[in-house]
């Protein structure tokens, strides 16, 4: 038997923040996917949507992933044809929970954050013991000197029914069902920049991080030959699915209370067609691949409103080209090379006029160069990242005259990642990461507010525990 302890400890500055700063802003589904996936567990979607890998790199991900059996090593990322180095410098943060034995795995993780408004400390316990396996998040925030705890997290069991190929799969907990397009049974997660085509589906734990739909009570899901049935409840929640899928087509129909669904998928060669139908609210659409070249359209229906979702991106010689179409807005993005240039359209509130917002990056090999502009705000920023021996050094500065209209900054955080954080005010400041095997250290300063500058301090440390 052997066990894994994963210790982490941050310790902050005593001096609070009034000026505005760079905080660790990830999405709550992307801060659920880095507590409880790893390079050998996560789902094309998540790589899909959170990574926003292409689908050839989410292809050759798990071609790869398939032929060895998995990731022994994070270097063997590199070897994946269509990953970028800033794609693997964050996929490098999941762990690679080495190939699944019958070895039991226990992890502690413990973080501390503080701001002007509160502080909170969240103890993570993860564990796996075939056949069951979960997580478990202690959360408490002190917020004007109120404390509150907060617990969540989930306790899944895995069986096979006797000789016949009977899967049951139960959660304790909280946890999230997804089904169809996501109409009845889906949530909001990150964008994906080619498509708005729904893949997420059945029973998952969740650590109670994002707050998306996640509901606490149980759920059972129960999958044989190409059929699967998932039924959950929690206080004032019932939700059901069934899912038939064959090697061209699914279909379905899904339950949340007292509303009901059916829902479609159809493959043929280039094309996928795509659909959920409830009472109040319709979604279909499909898309074409041809070549370098994908297609996608979309129609969406509620009760009070029709609006439709077009897709266009394709690959050349000039590089890798993206249009986005949804309610009226334009996206626009272009890589080639160094080169990433994003144009956004942004939807005013009537009777005020849109806004368009861009951003132009260029890579090099000793650091990356953003521009920014969004209707009279503008800003410039600069990030990079060195080692020496075991020392990585990663820096950012940034300069930005606010006009109203925000502009995201692309900043090293100290979870590993790199954060994005929408900017309104003025801002002029540096970002400092030092990191070793086991010591890491951030340092935050904003002219702005010369005297307050942040500093994070943490230990990271793995134990292995052997029973012989």
């Amino acid at each position: 038997m052997r066990f894994q302890v994963l210790i982490l400890v941050i310790l902050l500055p005593t001096s609070a923040l009034q000026a505005q700063w760079l905080e660790d802003e990830i999405s709550p589904e992307f801060q659920d996917a880095i507590d409880t996936l790893s390079l050998n567990s996560i789902t094309p979607i998540l790589l899909w949507k959170l990574y926003l890998l292409p689908k050839d790199a989410v292809f050759n991900y798990f071609e790869y992933r398939s032929a060895f059996g998995g990731f022994v090593d994070h270097s063997e990322l590199l070897d994946i044809q269509g990953l970028d180095s800033t794609t693997y410098l964050r996929l490098k943060q999941l762990p690679v929970d080495p190939l699944r034995t019958s070895r039991n795995q226990f992890s502690l993780q413990s973080r501390f954050s503080h701001s002007t408004s509160a502080t909170h400390l969240s103890l993570i316990n993860q564990f796996s013991s075939a056949p069951f396996s979960g997580a478990l998040i202690s959360k408490t925030s002190l917020t004007q000197l109120t404390p509150s705890t907060h617990l969540s997290g989930y306790l899944k069991t895995q069986h096979t029914l006797g000789k016949f190929p009977i899967q049951l799969t139960t959660h304790l907990g909280h946890f999230t069902l997804r089904a169809g397009q996501g109409l009845l049974l889906g949530g909001s997660g990150f964008p994906a920049p080619t498509t708005s085509e729904y893949f997420a589906h059945g029973i998952r734990g969740k650590t109670g991080t994002s707050a998306s739909q996640v509901a606490g009570g149980c759920g059972a899901e129960l999958q044989w030959n190409r059929h699967r049935i998932s039924l959950a409840t929690a206080p004032q929640l019932t939700q059901s699915c069934y899912r038939f899928n064959t090697t061209r087509s699914e279909f379905g129909f899904a339950q949340n209370n007292r509303d009901f669904s059916a829902f479609f998928k159809r493959y043929q060669g280039p094309w996928r067609a795509y659909g959920e139908l409830a009472t109040a609210e319709q979604r279909v659409g499909f898309n074409y691949f041809l070549g370098d070249v994908l297609f996608e359209a979309n129609a969406h229906r509620t009760s009070t409103s029709l609006w439709g979702e077009h897709f266009l991106s394709w690959r050349n010689a000039q590089g890798t080209w993206i249009v986005r179409s949804k309610k009226g807005a334009i996206r626009f993005q272009w890589t080639n090379g160094p080169w990433d240039i994003r144009l956004s359209e942004h939807l005013g509130a009537h009777p005020e006029p849109n806004t368009w917002r861009w951003r132009a990056r260029y890579t090099t090999h000793w650091a990356t160069l953003d521009l920014h502009y969004h209707s009279g705000t503008v800003g410039i920023s600069m990030r990079q990242q060195r080692e020496w021996g075991t020392w990585t050094w990663d820096w950012a500065t940034a300069w930005v005259r606010g006009h109203g209209q925000p502009v995201w900054l692309a900043v090293p955080v100290s979870r590993g990642s790199i954060g994005a954080l929408a900017v309104y005010d003025d801002f002029a400041g540096l970002v400092l990461r030092v990191r070793t095997p086991h010591l890491q250290c951030s340092m935050q300063w904003n002219a702005m507010e010369p005297s307050q500058p942040r500093m994070q301090l943490s230990y990271l440390k793995k134990i292995d525990l052997k029973q012989r």
